[in-house]
């Protein structure tokens, strides 16, 4: 999308079906309410809904959707409740990929609507630890009403300080001195099989790990930032998406041993099951303190 073109915005829509084009089964009533994976497929070509000249969004008076990427609205879920479908399909995508282990804390990087997704996702997981950093005062009390348990101003205090887990190291020399006190330690005694026994610790969770992060913004210079300064062996899931060129400098992460660099925001086989909308019918997450406006019916 160029700034030049001349695009109908909104890709975060409900809908009730009108009709149907060629091809298709025909699966709802017209005035079935329904929630749709913004991506509609023209021939060979695969065309953004809300993002492209050739497939206008929710803002448009009707709107053409995927037939196999559209899911009906449960009866007794609102309108406002079901927009949310896709925000959270993406938080709930990016909370899966990022794999926290028992006890890991997730630091959540931007509070805007995604962010916001972010944490009510971890929130619904069961996370113990959740980190929010924003510069605006507004998002950091939405954050901590969605269920961030630490809300940081990033001008005032640091997120990587602001939480305390044991396994968590900070700086490579602080990394190489526990590894050579436990190697020195292992290889005191005759045979022992101490290259399993690291390996083993590992997938127990008893060696030195970051958190993982997950980066909400999409502004060039957040995820150098966040290579420099968080901890060592910490996860960065991408969520936000950067319109511009970006310079990350990777001698952070490969000294860190920072893993997942990047993530895609979008499931390939489309919505993943847990975020459709009769999981919101079921409360989970709650998303009664994200939404600041109606939702757009298109």
């Amino acid at each position: 999308m160029r700034p030049t073109d001349r695009v109908v915005m909104g890709h975060e829509s409900l809908g009730e079906v009108v009709s149907y084009g060629p091809r298709t089964r025909g699966r709802w009533k017209p005035g079935t309410r329904i929630v749709a994976l913004p991506m509609v497929r023209s021939g060979d070509d695969v065309h953004m809904v809300g993002f492209d000249t050739h497939s206008p969004g929710g803002f448009a008076e009707y709107v053409v959707v995927q037939e196999a990427f559209a899911f009906p609205v449960p009866a007794g879920l609102s309108d406002d409740k079901a927009a949310f479908t896709e925000p959270l399909a993406v938080a709930w995508h990016a909370v899966r990929r990022g794999d926290l282990g028992r006890g890991q804390p997730a630091v959540v990087i931007g509070c805007g609507p995604i962010g916001l997704a972010v944490i009510l996702v971890l929130e619904a997981h069961g996370v113990r630890t959740v980190v929010a950093s924003d510069l605006s005062p507004v998002r950091r009390a939405l954050a901590r009403r969605c269920g961030a348990d630490v809300v940081v101003d990033p001008r005032v205090s640091s997120p990587w300080s602001a939480y305390k887990v044991p396994a968590t190291v900070t700086s490579l020399p602080e990394y190489a001195r526990f590894g050579m006190a436990a190697v020195g330690l292992m290889r005191r005694v005759p045979l022992l099989p101490w290259g399993r026994l690291i390996r083993a610790g590992e997938a127990l969770g008893a060696s030195p790990a970051g958190p993982v992060v997950f980066e909400c913004v999409g502004v060039p210079g957040v995820l150098d930032e966040i290579y420099a300064k968080a901890p060592l062996r910490s996860r960065v899931v991408a969520v936000g998406v950067c319109m511009e060129p970006d310079t990350v400098r990777t001698a952070f992460a490969l000294n860190k041993e920072a893993r997942g660099a990047l993530r895609l925001r979008l499931r390939p086989r489309g919505v993943p099951p847990r975020a459709r909308p009769h999981r919101l019918r079921q409360g989970r997450p709650d998303t009664a303190a994200h939404r600041d406006g109606g939702a757009r019916r298109a």
